[in-house]
C-alpha cells in the first residue's frame, strides 16, 4: 500500500525514461497506485490543486498540509480540514499526520 506526497520531488533519475516519458504521467500514475495522497497546499501553487483534484475524482482519501496562510487558498480549498505547520517546520506534522495516515490506512 502507497502513500504518496505530492509537492515531493520527483527526480528525473527516479523515473524510467521508457516507462514513464513525462514528470506529468509519473505523478498521475503514482496517484492512480497510492492508497491515500498528502498534498502540500503551500504557496498555492496550481499543479498541487490539480493532482489533489485528481486524487479526489479518485476518490483517494487526502491529507491536505499547508505552511502559508490558509486564507489565501482559493476559497473552495481554504476550508478542507488542513494540518498547519510553519515553514521548514515539517516534524511538528508528525503527530498529526500519524493520527490521518493511520485513519486513512486502517
Amino acid at each position: 500500500m502507497n502513500l504518496l506526497a505530492l509537492a515531493s520531488p520527483l527526480r528525473p533519475a527516479d523515473l524510467s525514461p521508457f516507462a514513464c516519458p513525462s514528470l506529468a504521467r509519473a505523478v498521475v500514475r503514482q496517484i492512480r497506485e497510492s492508497a491515500a495522497v498528502i498534498c502540500d497546499l503551500s504557496e498555492a501553487r496550481p499543479n498541487v490543486f490539480y493532482e489533489a483534484a485528481f486524487a479526489h475524482a479518485l476518490e483517494k482519501p487526502t491529507i491536505p498540509i499547508c505552511s502559508t496562510p490558509l486564507a489565501g487558498l482559493p476559497f473552495d480549498v481554504r476550508n478542507w480540514n488542513t494540518l498547519e505547520y510553519a515553514h521548514g517546520r515539517t516534524i511538528h506534522l508528525r503527530e498529526g499526520l500519524t493520527v490521518r495516515v493511520r485513519a486513512v490506512l486502517t
